[in-house]
């Protein structure tokens, strides 16, 4: 896997003046962590065949957007098309450990933010559901092979 996600540096980022490394915890994703002359990002590249399980990565890019506008997720830098790769800032951080996260001000405060990423991200899915709801009615018209988008 490590020639596979160098190449997706090296695509990415063609100069060459990029060192990298693996971050743990994707499930459908592999994440990289890329140190450039101008910054620190990460490289979340697809799994194999992740578009099989639903997962659509314009959605997925329109949620990121969301959070990081409320301020629960990182800015977005880039989007990398076709492969749907998504480029965001790295952000140093630690995982609160459970008892913080059952304080009082704590449970408040990750609630207040995540029904705010919950309004933000929805209406953006609907707008790019919707739109891509279109092209497909378009496609389908014109008797290309296009499958609807699934809504969970």
């Amino acid at each position: 896997m490590s020639e596979a996600l160098a190449e997706a540096v090296a695509r990415v980022w063609p100069d060459g003046r990029s060192t990298w490394e693996v971050l743990g915890g994707g499930i459908t994703n592999h994440n990289v962590k890329v140190t450039r002359p101008n910054g620190v990002v990460v490289l979340r590249v697809a799994g194999k065949d992740t578009d099989l399980l639903g997962i659509n990565r314009t959605v997925e890019l329109a949620a990121t957007r969301a959070a990081a506008e409320v301020g629960v997720g990182p800015e977005v830098v880039d989007f990398v098309e076709p492969e749907g790769w998504l480029v965001t800032r790295f952000v140093e951080g630690s995982n609160p450990p459970p008892e913080t996260l059952r304080e009082p001000e704590q449970l408040r405060r990750v609630s207040a933010q995540a029904h705010d990423l919950e309004a933000e991200t929805l209406e953006e899915a609907r707008q790019t559901l919707a739109e891509q709801d279109v092209v497909v009615r378009h496609d389908h018209a014109r008797g290309a092979r296009a499958h609807r988008p699934i809504i969970s």
